[in-house]
């Protein structure tokens, strides 16, 4: 038996404590790049631990123990319900690949905005939070800072509740872009009609749209609609983030950078 791996751990425990979950899937893709009988021991052994606790909805999921929960230096969003794993499953894809891009320098996921109202105001520009993104990023480049709010559409949503998304998004006046993935091209049309109207547009904020079966199949190489033009979502966010360090990184392969450090910063808000 191999001993235990406490940076594993830890990387584990960040994303949980930023997620509220953890799945076997993630871990073997972004946070154990060893052989796949090594992977399934570490899983294993993040139970063994103590740390975490596999769910009832199945064993292929995991959450923080309760015991874990209470040593830890800081507050945990709470466990999310087995029935929102595969979309904050597709939100957490999203956010791994760009911090292994290299891109990111803050982000806040839905769960965490939720958990502090007053800051949620503030880095989103809005006192009215009828609507938070499932994830809110800051770009690493070495021009303005570029904020993004990352919507996940998996199934339809009714014309109403769509229209008061897209209104939502033209109060937050420190969100720089909204950027769209969705399940199907009928979602994806659904939203671009909400999204469509002449307010939204002059505003410059997209939405840029990408399809989630693409992301999980090819990663930051799926394709992306950017404003009428087709290029991959890595692409995009290296020209919207473009300086040296990201450019150096991203000449290494995926394969050879596969272990992601999430930084925890809940409750963190930027200086005004």
């Amino acid at each position: 038996m191999r001993r235990s791996n406490p940076a594993l751990q830890l990387s584990a425990e960040a994303f949980a404590i930023k997620f509220g979950f953890l799945t076997r899937d993630l871990f073997f893709d972004f946070f154990c790049p060893t052989k796949r009988t090594q992977k399934y021991e570490h899983f294993n052994r993040l139970i063994k631990t103590g740390a975490f606790v596999r769910s009832d909805g199945g064993p292929n999921l995991l959450y923080l123990s309760s015991r874990r929960r209470k040593q830890l230096p800081v507050k945990a969003v709470p466990a999310r319900f087995p029935s929102f794993i595969p979309h904050d499953t597709d939100v957490a894809r999203f956010l791994l690949l760009a911090e292994r891009c290299g891109v990111v320098t803050r982000s806040w996921t839905e769960a965490e905005l939720a958990t502090a109202p007053w800051d949620a105001q503030e880095l989103l520009g809005s006192e009215i939070l009828a609507k938070l993104p499932d994830l809110l990023i800051d770009l690493n480049s070495d021009q303005n800072r570029i904020r993004i709010a990352v919507e996940v559409e998996r199934t339809r949503k009714s014309r109403m509740r769509l229209d008061r998304v897209a209104s939502s998004y033209l109060g937050m006046k420190k969100v720089d872009l909204v950027l769209f993935g969705c399940e199907t091209n009928t979602v994806a049309d659904e939203v671009k009609r909400a999204f469509g109207y002449p307010a939204f547009q002059s505003s410059d904020k997209g939405p840029i749209y990408f399809q989630t079966s693409a992301l999980r199949r090819s990663g930051l190489d799926c394709e992306a609609e950017v404003f009428g033009r087709r290029e991959s979502l890595r692409q995009l966010l290296l020209k919207l983030a473009p300086n040296d360090a990201n450019r150096k990184h991203n000449s290494i392969p995926d394969d050879n950078r596969t272990v992601v450090r999430l930084s925890v910063n809940a409750n963190e808000t930027e200086e005004v």
